[in-house]
């Protein structure tokens, strides 16, 4: 590759360090502050606290399909009870600070007319790309650095918190190489992140199929994954088991990932225009729905892959947890040496429905706060120079965001229904559990619609 494809590079990574002086710093002390908190949290927990749960989660198929395995000689374990449950949900937080800042200072220039802009003047080919990912690669050794300091300071050992946030750190620089492909592919920031998503969903995924196959070890302390795990960037971050293992090595497949990676990426920017895609955009239709003359029905439409997205994936979740709770019934009925996993056996899936309504509460924010990005450069422009008020335009987003809400949760509840072999009465109150669940999401909803309503004014 020639100097010049690089020329000012320094100058725009300048520029994207100045546009991300405040979101950069709230996404890193956010994931520092959820990881010492909740290890914090969990130090509450007795040794046979934590014995009972990992032997819930190990012993159960649905479970295994959320956490990361576990050893038997770490159970017990604050660093690897906190790994084992948190590991997939810092991983999505993670995972959405890369792609957010790499679409963000690349195909978002180039949708925003930036990018054409400065083309203008003396910058390089992949000078754009190539600050974006520098900016990344800073942000996750940051996130690794935090990340072992939420660990240390709640007493946990040094080499294994280390382990763990460089899991989690060389996870991160994968995914923005990840989203610096996708970015070359797709020519609208929508699309960009939807393939991120997709490829990201794909990764997890194959890993929770790795660990649903896996071995339970003896008397459920934790188990072992099986090989499809290795087919995941996920696995390999869970495969190195801080605070036991210490499996330093499997750095090694990050690295060379990412170098092939971003290899691609350069090449794909060869191989297309500023502001077009490697994939062509899908024609649309010449003429309207009659469902989609009317705010509504617009909204539903722009949000429909989404929405469809999360049902479907929580179906498939219901059906998941709802088949396995009858096999976690008949492998805990007889430990004696865990009483208080018979009861906890029987409230599981009710408690599980309430978390997955606090999950469901990601999608009631993003859909109510995609009327900022269809404002600005979406079809709401066009739709609000006609004879519609803004207020009809923003009830349409709550009225989809709220009943998409429900419907995905109430969705989940129907999937543990249909496989669960309690009969009817008892999915029935699997479906009841599902809609008092969404309630719960209804006062997130009006304090994202506040701050949706207020935030120009403090802009």
């Amino acid at each position: 590759m020639k100097k010049q494809n690089f020329a000012n590079t320094k100058t725009l990574l300048k520029l994207a360090m100045k546009r991300d002086r405040i979101k950069l710093p709230i996404w890193l002390l956010s994931i520092f502050g959820i990881v010492a908190l909740i290890t914090k949290a969990y130090g509450d927990f007795t040794p046979q606290d934590i014995k009972e749960i990992v032997v819930m989660a190990s012993t159960s198929p649905g479970m295994r399909f959320l956490i990361a395995p576990l050893s038997p000689d770490s159970v017990g374990e604050l660093g690897q009870f906190f790994l084992i449950r948190m590991s997939a949900i810092i991983a999505v937080l993670v995972a959405m600070m890369n792609i957010q800042l790499i679409i963000r200072h690349t195909r978002n220039n180039e949708e925003t007319g930036c990018s054409e802009l400065i083309s203008s003047t003396a910058v390089g080919r992949y000078s754009s790309l190539t600050s974006a990912l520098i900016l990344a690669i800073a942000s996750n050794i940051l996130v690794s650095i935090l990340i072992a300091l939420g660990l240390i300071v709640n007493g946990l050992s040094i080499e294994g918190s280390l382990i763990a946030g460089a899991s989690y750190g060389a996870l991160g620089i994968l995914f923005s190489a990840i989203a610096g492909i996708t970015a070359q592919l797709s020519e609208s920031s929508r699309g960009s992140n939807g393939l991120s998503a997709v490829i990201i969903g794909v990764i997890f995924v194959i890993n929770s199929i790795g660990n649903v196959m896996g071995t339970v070890n003896a008397d459920g302390m934790g188990y072992e994954s099986a090989w499809p795990v290795w087919l995941s960037p996920l696995g390999w971050a869970q495969q190195m088991h801080p605070f036991d293992q210490n499996n330093w090595w499997i750095l090694s497949f990050f690295i060379v990932s990412f170098i092939l990676l971003i290899r691609t990426a350069f090449v794909l920017v060869n191989h297309r225009d500023v502001g077009r895609g490697i994939l062509p955009a899908r024609k649309g239709s010449a003429t309207a729905a009659k469902w989609l003359q009317n705010p509504l029905g617009l909204t539903f439409r722009l949000q429909r892959i989404g929405l469809m997205g999360w049902i479907v994936g929580l179906l498939l979740l219901g059906l998941i947890f709802g088949a396995s709770s009858t096999e976690f019934g008949e492998i805990v009925e007889d430990m004696d040496a865990f009483p208080h996993l018979k009861i906890a056996g029987e409230m599981f899936m009710f408690s599980l429905i309430g978390l997955m309504a606090a999950v469901v509460s990601i999608f009631t924010m993003l859909s109510i706060l995609r009327i900022y990005s269809e404002e600005k450069g979406g079809p709401l422009e066009s739709v609000l120079s006609t004879a519609v008020s803004r207020t009809k335009v923003f009830l349409s987003y709550i009225t989809v965001s709220i009943l998409g809400s429900i419907a995905i949760i109430v969705a989940f509840s129907f999937g543990i229904a249909l496989a669960s072999e309690g009969g009817f009465s008892e999915g029935l109150e699997y479906v009841k559990a599902g809609f008092l669940q969404a309630t719960a999401i209804m006062p997130i909803a009006g304090l994202i619609i506040v701050s949706v309503i207020y935030y120009p004014h403090f802009k």
